[in-house]
């Protein structure tokens, strides 16, 4: 069982003054973070401000494991962690608070702090570093965990939650650091519905390195993509028909090369206009004539079909189709060498230039 104890006291910290926006600060580690040959039984942080935890059970991990979890309690400005079970020998221990350290007004979290002690005279210092991003989009993945596994112990899709991590920055970057020589397995991993470090959804997106990495040296330049796994069977999840005739289909897994054919009525497959979004997992479909009892859909992905779905309307049923029109105009003012640019919430067959007028004003 993985349980952590966590207790404090009371406190009603001062108020007042401008909005607090800075993480705790450490001023003092007792003893001081990456101690050799430590032989105690407690260790004390004090920080410049109150502080609390949160979401403990989950953020806070101590590697190598130890079968007794240690005792983390605070007070004013001091965590105070005591340690419940012998240590190894000639170890170095990793604790990895990730977001639990927040400060008490405002929560502002101290992202990434490790306190690190070896009960030898030498500490693991080897390093991985990397950079995590989206694998369609390539836009880097913010504040995720990234995390190792020795191949020898359980892996991500068991309920043991992975306890050498870190978290990737703004860029998408990430570094673990004090690591020993292994050989070890990496991920990374988007979560839902709250982060236990173990893959459980097919809607989480994950990421990892299929061959093994050898750890002897410092490792740098590693690319992690993130995905979503392909449920093994493609389905349409939703389809209906908006007020404006628009019709939206929602798939449990992205399309490379996606597209829709409509099979009856038949002649609105040529007439018709489709949206799809960068990954291919939803999708817009416009026809200009919306006098049909039911129309039957085809989903490709490299022209070969996928799922067909029906969409039923009744003759009851109307639709009022608005085009609305936005700018990029900010404050009255476009931002030099961008021109101005109209995006429209529905598609335009054509557009008449003789009735745009651009005027002049003084």
């Amino acid at each position: 069982m993985f349980l952590f104890i966590i207790g404090c006291a009371s406190v009603q910290p001062p108020t007042g003054g401008p909005k607090d926006k800075q993480p705790p600060k450490i001023i003092k580690e007792t003893p001081k973070n990456f101690t050799l040959n430590f032989s105690g039984k407690e260790i004390d942080i004090q920080f410049d401000e109150f502080i609390k935890l949160t979401n403990e059970f989950k953020e806070i991990s101590i590697s190598p494991s130890v079968n007794k979890q240690p005792v983390f309690k605070y007070k004013k400005n001091i965590l105070n962690i005591k340690f419940q079970d012998s240590l190894e020998k000639n170890t170095t221990y990793t604790i990895n608070f990730g977001k639990a350290i927040v400060d008490y007004n405002e929560g502002n979290i101290l992202k990434n702090y490790s306190y690190v002690f070896s009960t030898g005279n030498k500490i693991d210092s080897l390093t991985i570093t990397g950079n995590v991003v989206q694998a369609l989009t390539k836009k880097p993945e913010i504040e995720i965990p990234v995390f190792i596994i020795p191949i020898k112990q359980d892996s991500i899709f068991t309920k043991k939650p992975a306890n050498i991590f870190t978290l990737t920055d703004s860029l998408g970057n990430f570094a673990l650091r004090n690591l020993k020589p292994d050989t070890y397995r990496i991920y990374a991993l988007k979560e839902t519905g709250g982060g236990d470090r173990v893959y459980n959804s097919i809607n989480e997106d994950i990421a990892f390195q299929i061959d093994s990495i050898v750890l002897t040296k410092n490792i740098s330049g590693i690319k992690l993509e993130t995905f979503k796994a392909n449920p093994p069977i493609f389905n349409t999840l939703d389809r209906r028909i908006a007020s404006d005739g628009r019709m939206f289909f929602t798939f449990n897994q992205p399309n490379s090369s996606p597209s829709l054919k409509i099979l009856s009525p038949g002649g609105l497959d040529s007439q018709k206009l489709v949206e799809f979004n960068s990954r291919g997992d939803t999708a817009s479909l416009w026809v200009p004539d919306m006098a049909f009892d039911s129309i039957s859909v085809t989903v490709q992905n490299n022209l070969i079909d996928q799922d067909t779905v029906v969409l039923r309307r009744t003759k009851r049923d109307t639709y009022s189709k608005v085009l609305i029109v936005h700018d990029n105009v900010q404050n009255f003012t476009i931002t030099p060498k961008t021109g101005l640019l109209l995006t429209l919430s529905a598609p335009a067959t054509s557009f008449d230039l003789e009735k745009v007028t651009i005027l002049d004003d003084t």
